[in-house]
């Protein structure tokens, strides 16, 4: 039986309003423990002060996109999200921790599904979200506006579209615009001004370029509470009128983003016809060795005044990464050392004194007959097996070791290990995927 069928979701939204406000009143009245108490989950309050990636919508192609870039992945979970057929992707990437879903409903709002699944794993709640929402609008540069004054506007605007009979746009339109821009700042009543314009004139495009404006200026509100790139369409961005700018830092936060276009570019991909659990795990485990790459990558364009230097940096890395993968030299060292990398006793050997807690005596000299001792050992022991946790032990061990060996081979070859390591991981990644 769930939550959702033991509690009244009602009194759920009941439980966290109160919970939220008496926290929003701490924290304005400079009371220790307030904004820990705003916040439930503890992942999320310690996620706020990293870099984060928000995702609009709950969409398993996107998440899979960014998974193999971050780790702290927030997907803006309406009441329509989440289907019957979707459930159980949803239910694997919550419960694997890969996402972290926010709320922008109140708990009634949700199937009973949905809330059981949700409310036991780490989430954002509406309640909470809207609290993070104002007090970061706090920091615009620009004044707020109270929701009285909002609301009087939003009436006369009704009254507008209920005279005029405008075709195509109706008060349900006008209440997202609204519910969108909340909190509400200054430049907001600008953009009201323009809509009441619209409606006045019956100039139905421009009143629904509006409400695209607001979804976008919504989603720039998210990204600033989660310390995340603004993950929106370029025209969108560019439509956003004078004044807007300042309320996201144009040069923060934008690593998530540029790694993703350094990785399209170099076509470093995880397989896409695998499960979503695998998917998952080979996420994780290749992780920090991709950071790694499009960290150096980027740090290395950086350092250049010119503005197209990361597609010059992209463009060389490729070429070289061809010629590195038709050289001899390199295939045949490459070989020899995937031979002895993949050795499955040596890797069992390891795993074997790491688990019996062994001197690092053994570890040291696993590439010699202690091995092949050890492995013996285990084996008439009943310790080695072989099987999927094996198997991710092993690419662990693998991915480990091999940043040393890019950076050996790149010297033998006369390559830069950058160029090594790219070959290295896209030949890695390919050797995953499943075989047609």
């Amino acid at each position: 039986m769930g939550l959702a069928s033991m509690v009244d979701k009602h009194d759920l939204d009941r439980t966290h309003s109160e919970r939220v406000s008496s926290a929003v009143n701490m924290i304005e009245s400079d009371e220790e423990g307030g904004f820990d108490e705003l916040v439930l989950s503890e992942r999320v309050s310690n996620d706020l002060n990293l870099e984060n990636v928000v995702l609009h919508s709950f969409n398993e192609d996107a998440i899979r996109a960014y998974l193999p870039y971050s780790s702290r992945i927030y997907v803006m979970t309406c009441p329509e999200c989440i289907t019957e057929d979707n459930i159980g992707s949803y239910t694997t990437l919550l419960q694997s921790g890969s996402i972290v879903p926010v709320l922008p409903g109140r708990y009634s709002h949700y199937a009973d599904s949905v809330v059981d699944v949700t409310y036991s794993h780490d989430h954002v709640g509406s309640q909470e979200y809207f609290a993070l929402r104002s007090m970061f609008s706090n920091d615009s540069d620009h004044p707020r506006i109270c929701g009285h004054c909002v609301g009087e506007r939003g009436k006369t605007l009704r009254t507008a579209l209920s005279r005029s009979k405008f075709k195509g746009f109706t008060s349900r339109n006008l209440d997202v615009v609204l519910n969108n821009l909340h909190p509400y700042v200054r430049p907001d009543f600008d953009l009201i001004d323009e809509l009441e314009s619209a409606i006045s004139n019956r100039e139905l495009d421009s009143a629904k370029a509006i409400v695209e404006l607001s979804w976008t200026l919504s989603h720039m509100r998210a990204s600033s509470v989660f310390n995340a790139p603004l993950i929106v369409p370029g025209k969108a961005y560019e439509q956003l009128p004078a004044g807007y700018s300042s309320d996201i830092d144009d040069t923060r936060n934008k690593s998530v983003e540029t790694h993703k276009k350094i990785s399209d570019g170099l076509g470093i991909q995880i397989p896409k016809d695998i499960s979503l659990n695998e998917y998952i795990e080979i996420s994780g485990d290749f992780r920090p060795r991709i950071e790694s790459i499009l960290s150096q990558i980027s740090a290395s364009s950086e350092e250049s005044e010119w503005k197209h230097s990361l597609d010059r940096e992209i463009m060389n890395l490729n070429a070289e990464t061809s010629r590195l993968s038709k050289s001899k030299r390199y295939i045949a060292l490459a070989a020899a050392v995937e031979f002895y990398k993949n050795n499955q006793i040596k890797i069992n050997a390891a795993l074997v004194a790491g688990s019996l807690s062994l001197s690092g005596g053994l570890l040291g000299c696993v590439g010699g007959g202690a091995a092949t001792i050890a492995a013996g050992l285990a084996k008439n022991k009943g310790l080695i097996t072989s099987g999927p946790s094996v198997s991710r032990a092993a690419r662990a061990v693998k991915n480990s070791i091999q940043p040393t060996l890019d950076r050996l081979i790149g010297l033998y070859t006369g390559t830069s290990p950058m160029a090594v390591s790219v070959v290295s991981l896209k030949r890695d990644l390919e050797a995953i995927a499943p075989k047609v």
